[in-house]
């Protein structure tokens, strides 16, 4: 129903984020925004696959090239620096299957100081993250830097605000989990950008 797909922008935690997609769904397509992967799992569920362009410092248009890989009606995505909640495939299968209108769903996540966020509905700055998507969406409507720049007072770190506010204009209708399923940047202590 859900696959994962994992941007990495080559991050030494991208290990423990495979594993923690691995441990919640079947299917994982890692994508390496130019980078070349130094560090990889073996495991029949996973496609490794290379953008080979750099489009930004966070590798968000590499969600494109895996939404091409992806079998499943819905892929949500994970960053190479944070993981899955334990249970959280569950929850999130569960709650599509019960909400079928949404074409895409924000996960809450929670930061290692204990802060949360995008637990509440709403469209905005701070509250969109690591979305779910119906896959076809992404087809009709991919992350482009062209497309970015048509929503003006972005942040350059609110992409996935951008792009699902994008779809949104285009008729997606958004929802949220209403908890959190996601440590961002469990282990990493606020690094940020490209692993600097």
């Amino acid at each position: 129903m859900i696959s994962v797909v994992i941007r990495t922008i080559g991050r030494p935690s991208l290990n423990d984020a495979i594993k923690s997609a691995l441990r919640e769904f079947d299917e994982v397509i890692v994508v390496a925004d130019s980078v070349n992967l130094q560090h990889k799992i073996n495991d029949d569920k996973i496609t490794y696959l290379r953008t080979g362009r750099k489009f930004d410092k966070y590798g968000s248009a590499a969600l494109n090239m895996g939404a091409c890989a992806v079998s499943n009606e819905y892929f949500c995505l994970l960053d190479d620096d944070d993981e899955f909640v334990e249970g959280a495939g569950d929850k999130m299968k569960s709650f599509i299957t019960a909400n079928p209108h949404y074409d895409i769903v924000i996960p809450g996540i929670r930061f290692n100081d204990g802060n949360s966020l995008c637990v509440k509905p709403g469209l905005r700055y701070g509250n969109v993250a690591v979305p779910t998507f119906k896959t076809r969406w992404v087809h009709m409507v991919p992350m482009t830097p062209e497309h970015l720049k048509t929503y003006v007072n972005t942040p350059p770190d609110a992409i996935d605000l951008a792009h699902v506010a994008r779809c949104a204009d285009l008729g997606a209708r958004v929802g949220w989990y209403g908890e959190v399923l996601y440590l961002v940047r469990p282990k990493l202590e606020g690094t940020n950008g490209r692993g600097k």
